[in-house]
């Protein structure tokens, strides 16, 4: 999704740590970080 919009993307190595999950660089060069939880759906 995020590369569709023009992001660089890397995601990073898992871990338990409570890191970030994805990193982000816009093409001005912004970077953005990503952190992924788990959903349940009701």
């Amino acid at each position: 999704m995020f590369r569709s919009l023009g992001y660089t993307t890397e995601v990073t190595p898992a871990s338990r740590d409570g890191g970030y999950d994805i990193l982000l660089r816009g093409r001005d060069g912004v970077m953005s970080i990503v952190e992924c939880k788990p959903g349940f759906n009701l």
